[in-house]
Order: C-alpha cells, then sequence, then structure tokens
C-alpha cells in the first residue's frame, strides 16, 4: 500500500519546524519546512495540485517524521542543514551546476596567466566567467594589455609576443621584477572588476610620466586607460554601484526548471551559475535556501518573484545586513532579468540543437 494512502496525522503538532520522508531502507529522500507541520503533511493526503516530481517521491516514502522549531526561520536554518547532512535525493540537487573555468595567476616568480579547469593548483583564481566567450576575451586582453607571459616554461630568449608588444619578455629581463610586479598588480585589479581604482591609479601614473617627459610611457598608459573604459562600455555592465548583487531568473520547460545566477561584483558581471532541477512547487526558496548556504550572501537579489519574509529574514542573518530583495517590473533591473533569461534561452536552445545533431549522427551512422 502506496504511503500517502496510510499516512496518519493525529499526531504531527500544527507547530513550525522540518518535516522528513523516509524511504523503506531508513534513507531521508526528501527534508520540507511548514509554518504548520500539521497541515503541510496532511496536504500530501489529497495529492491535489501535487507535480509529479512529488508524486513519485510519495510512492517512494514509507514514513514521516517531524522536528518542531520556534519559528519559520528556525525552520529554514534547520532545513538547510538536514539537506547538507542527508542530501536527500528529491530535494533540488546543486551539486550539477555548469561553471565556466577560471583564470588563473600563477604563483611563479613571473607570474603568468592562464585557463584553469578547476581550482587544484596553486595560484589566484579569477571567476568562474559567465561564458567561456567572456572568459577567452578577458584571458587575451589582460596578458596582452599588461603584457605579462603566457609560456608553459621561460624561454632563454624572447618570443614573437615581445616583438609584437604583448610581454615584457621577463625571461630575458626586459623588464625588472619591480616593473613587472607592477604588471601583475594591475592584472589583478582588472580580474577583480576594481577598473575603477585601476584608472585612477593609472591616470596618476601617467600624469607623473607627462611631468618627467616621458612621454612614450605616458601615452602607453592612455592607451591602457582608453582600452579599459572601452571594455566596461562593451560588456555594459559598469554601474555607479559599490555593493554586490545576484540577478536569478529561472524558465520552466514542462517538468524540468533551468535557472541561472548572474553574480555582479561592485556593478560588474564576474561569474554566472546554471542549475537544471525537476520542477517542485517552491522550488525558488528551496534553491535560495541550498545556494546561499554555500554561497555569500550579496546586499541585493535580484529576482522574478516575491519570497516569504521567512526568507528575506533568513537571508539578511547570512548576510550580516539587511539584504534588499528586489522584484522590478521596469527600468534597468528588470533589464538584468531579462538578460539573465535570455542566456537561459540561448544555453537552452544551444542545448536543443546538440541534442538534435547528435540524433541525426546516430541516424546517418545507421
Amino acid at each position: 500500500m502506496v504511503f500517502y494512502k496510510r499516512m496518519k496525522t493525529e499526531n504531527i503538532p500544527g507547530k513550525p519546524g522540518c518535516y522528513l520522508f523516509e524511504d523503506g531502507g531508513g534513507n531521508i529522500i526528501y527534508v520540507g519546512k511548514a509554518k504548520d507541520l500539521k497541515k503541510r503533511v496532511s496536504s500530501y493526503l489529497s495529492r491535489k495540485g501535487l507535480d509529479q516530481k512529488t508524486l513519485v517521491m510519495l510512492e517512494k516514502a514509507v514514513s514521516v517524521d517531524t522536528i518542531v522549531t520556534r519559528n519559520e526561520k528556525e525552520a529554514l536554518i534547520l532545513e538547510s542543514n538536514l539537506i547538507k547532512i542527508h542530501q536527500p535525493k528529491y530535494n533540488i540537487n546543486l551539486r550539477d551546476s555548469k561553471r565556466y573555468a577560471y583564470v588563473m595567476l600563477t604563483k611563479e616568480e613571473s607570474p603568468r596567466i592562464v585557463v584553469a579547469r578547476k581550482r587544484t593548483e596553486d595560484g589566484d583564481y579569477f571567476g568562474p566567467f559567465p561564458s567561456a566567450e567572456n572568459r577567452d576575451e578577458v584571458l587575451r586582453f589582460a596578458s596582452n594589455l599588461f603584457k605579462l607571459r603566457t609560456c608553459r616554461r621561460l624561454p632563454l630568449r624572447v618570443c614573437l609576443r615581445y616583438h609584437m608588444g604583448t610581454c615584457t619578455a621577463p625571461c630575458e629581463g626586459k623588464a625588472s621584477k619591480e616593473e613587472y610586479a607592477l604588471q601583475v598588480k594591475d592584472a589583478v585589479k582588472f580580474l577583480s572588476g576594481k577598473n575603477a581604482d585601476l584608472i585612477a591609479d593609472l591616470k596618476v601614473r601617467m600624469a607623473k610620466h607627462a611631468r618627467h617627459l616621458q612621454f612614450e610611457d605616458a601615452k602607453a598608459l592612455r592607451d591602457r586607460i582608453t582600452a579599459i573604459e572601452y571594455l566596461n562600455e562593451k560588456q555594459g555592465m559598469e554601474t555607479q554601484r559599490t555593493y554586490d548583487q545576484d540577478i536569478i531568473n529561472y524558465i520552466v520547460d514542462g517538468p524540468t526548471v533551468h535557472l541561472a545566477v548572474f553574480n555582479a561584483k561592485n556593478g560588474v558581471l564576474s561569474s554566472k551559475d546554471d542549475f537544471d532541477f525537476d520542477y517542485a512547487d517552491g522550488f525558488l526558496e528551496e534553491l535560495l535556501l541550498q545556494y546561499y548556504s554555500e554561497q555569500p550572501v550579496p546586499k541585493e537579489i535580484i529576482l522574478p518573484e516575491r519570497i516569504s519574509e521567512p526568507m528575506e529574514s533568513y537571508l539578511s542573518d547570512k548576510c550580516g545586513g539587511k539584504v534588499m530583495v528586489t522584484v522590478p517590473s521596469k527600468g534597468e533591473k528588470k533589464d538584468l532579468l531579462e538578460l539573465v533569461e535570455r542566456n537561459l534561452e540561448k544555453n537552452f536552445l544551444e542545448g536543443e540543437l546538440e541534442m538534435q545533431n547528435l540524433a541525426d549522427g546516430a541516424f546517418r551512422r545507421r
């Protein structure tokens, strides 16, 4: 006999807390929270309006346990901890997020700038980036503009990049250790999104060179400033904000949710997470709970819909100050939500085309 037909709720208290469904092997397969445990668990009995994923979970469940908390916020915290511990099969799984590779500055005496697939080597990592194209563009821009080496091993003599003016050739000491260290310092500011600070520093150094009649050096810095300002304009994400934002949006395709989190540091788009998971009622708050149990909470989160007051309070506690949860209807922030949605649609379309190409290839091979 399936669980929902024999579940008894008489002894479940009508208080805030968490409920835990278990299968026949004693494994916790789903953890949920509720303002009123009795009402929430009882709602599973009717089966009305339940999504397919929940119905499948109920077919596997043989018992339910509850833990009472003092309020909804405590229930949120407990739910987060229980999901971390038990990793229930039917809760959202965020381990399968798609993140693009990092740019890394190595810890060598003359650091080089490279793509890093995973954070396994000793170095300073930047990213992950919103797309592979964005990552590659930033890598080319940073290595050429700040004239950092990209070679795996220091050659015995200067290479073509030195003659092209895109490397200062630390291999032959064309740049002193101090000069190369300054190049690295500038690159770190750029890769960290601190372009306003970097431009201000470059302008001070440019003026100093001009005062000392070092016009060639001053021109090189002026060109560097112009290039950085151009990239800021091209990216279209540079703002006057001095705080971090996350922009979160999703599309639902049948039983699957495609969701993305764009992270903006001081107004500059810096990284992105993509998640695909089975649709279930309340998936947005469950994702927020799990995602921010592992990630820092920014000062502002831009969402396509409202979330509960306990969730807002939980996020503020995690942030260490009041979090602005914004659901824009127009303006720049609405444009950012639409940007995330367009990226989701693009990724989804590319995925469908890839599957179609694979299917066509399989058909041709028969």
